[in-house]
C-alpha cells in the first residue's frame, strides 16, 4: 500500500477513516498541554508554542490565572480582587436597591417645594439614582483593568505573540472573560 492509486474505494474509505480518527484523537492521551499561564514556585510560567516563560510574581497575572482557568465564564472584578467572595459581598451590602428606590421617591416628593439649590442637588441625586457602589466598584475595576494592562504589557516584553493572543482574547470591564 505504499502507492494510493493502487488502493481500491473499500481500502482508501478505510485509511481515510484511521486518518480522520487519529486527528480526532489529537492530542495523543496522557499528553496534555500546559495551561497557557500557571502560579509556579515564587512567579509565573507562560507556556507558548512549545516555550516557557518565568514571570514575576504580579497580582496581575494572578487575575489572568484566574480568568483563564474560569474561560469562557465571566468573573466579576470583585471576585478577582477577593476571590473569597468577600469583597463582592460587601458591594452587596452597600448598595440596597429598595432602600436607594425609597431615597429617590422622597428626593422627588421634596423636589417641588425646594429651594433653586435644593432642587439641583435632588435632580444631581436623582441622576445617579439606584448606582451608590459606583464609587467602590469603579475603583476595583479601574485597579483590575490597570494590573492586567500591566501583567499583558509584560507578557509582551518576553514574548509578544502571547501577548497578542492574550489581549486579542481578553473582556475588561465589570465583569472580566477571556475567552
Amino acid at each position: 500500500m505504499s502507492d494510493f492509486a493502487d488502493l481500491d474505494n473499500v481500502e482508501m474509505a478505510a485509511l481515510l477513516r484511521r486518518a480522520a480518527d487519529a486527528i480526532a484523537a489529537w492530542p495523543p492521551p496522557g499528553r496534555e498541554a500546559p495551561p497557557l499561564l500557571r502560579a509556579a514556585g515564587p512567579g509565573f510560567i507562560l507556556a507558548w508554542q512549545g516555550a516557557e516563560y518565568a514571570l514575576p510574581r504580579l497580582v496581575g497575572l494572578a487575575h489572568l490565572v484566574i480568568l483563564i482557568d474560569r474561560s469562557p465564564v465571566a468573573v466579576h472584578v470583585a471576585d478577582l480582587v477577593d476571590p473569597s467572595g468577600a469583597a463582592r459581598t460587601a458591594l452587596g451590602g452597600v448598595w440596597e436597591p429598595e432602600i436607594d428606590a425609597a431615597a429617590a421617591a422622597a428626593a422627588r416628593q421634596a423636589l417641588p417645594g425646594a429651594s433653586e439649590a435644593d432642587q439641583q442637588k435632588l435632580r444631581t441625586y436623582l441622576s445617579g439614582a439606584g448606582r451608590r457602589t459606583v464609587a467602590g466598584l469603579e475603583s476595583m475595576r479601574v485597579s483590575v483593568t490597570q494590573r492586567i494592562g500591566h501583567a499583558v504589557r509584560l507578557i509582551g516584553r518576553c514574548c509578544p505573540a502571547a501577548a497578542a493572543h492574550i489581549k486579542s482574547r481578553l473582556s475588561l470591564g465589570t465583569y472580566c472573560q477571556f475567552a
